[in-house]
This record gives structure tokens, C-alpha cells and sequence, in this order.
């Protein structure tokens, strides 16, 4: 239940600074303009995933973001996409729609071999 447009949801690692030598490794939720934006780095460099400006959550009323790691491939899903838009395939007969997840889902690789 947001009202803010900006704020941490969530974070975990290294509350210090990173001494060199050290892997940083961390996950954060936060909200930019009321967007979802997820971080993710596992020592190897940092994935950025935002969802788009149209998927804000600071509406006073409650959202689910589920985060799927299988290790390198991660997501973020907000609202478990319910109410996706279904598009009609054009010349594909009536019957053929395309579901569009853009808007409630946002994925991506971690860089490196982590």
C-alpha cells in the first residue's frame, strides 16, 4: 500500500561499504515515480529491471511483485499480470489473440557468469 512516488521497498546485502576484493551482492525493490524497478547483482555486475510508466503502484491500494530467479534469468511480475491485454493476430483468423505482458512484466539476464 504505497503513497510515496520514491522509496525503498526492499534490500538485502552489504549494509557497509564494499571493501575491494569483496563480491557485491545484493537485491533491492524500489519505487521510481511509482514504478517497480528491481536490482539485482550476484557479484558479477547489476540487473536493472523496470517495469513501464504506466504500471504505477502508488494508488493507496495493495499489489503483489513476485520476483523468479533461476539464477541468471530473473523476473518482475507485478499483480501476477492479471488483467494482461489479449491482441488479435492480424491475418491469423479470429480466433488467434497474442497475450501482451509487457506491461506487468519485466525480465532479464544478470551480467556475468553468476
Amino acid at each position: 500500500l504505497a503513497e510515496s512516488s520514491n522509496g525503498l521497498l526492499l534490500y538485502n546485502g552489504p549494509l557497509g561499504l564494499v571493501h575491494s576484493g569483496e563480491l557485491e551482492d545484493f537485491i533491492a525493490v524500489e519505487l521510481r515515480n511509482g514504478v517497480p524497478v528491481l536490482s539485482v547483482n550476484h557479484g558479477s555486475g547489476t540487473l536493472t529491471l523496470q517495469l513501464p510508466p504506466k504500471a504505477t503502484i502508488n494508488d493507496r491500494r495493495w499489489h503483489r511483485l513476485d520476483i523468479i530467479s533461476d539464477g541468471k534469468i530473473v523476473q518482475l511480475i507485478l499483480d501476477q499480470c492479471a488483467g494482461v491485454a489479449l491482441n488479435e493476430l492480424e491475418g491469423a483468423g479470429a480466433d488467434a489473440r497474442e497475450i501482451d505482458e509487457s506491461g506487468c512484466r519485466a525480465a532479464g539476464e544478470t551480467p556475468g557468469n553468476q
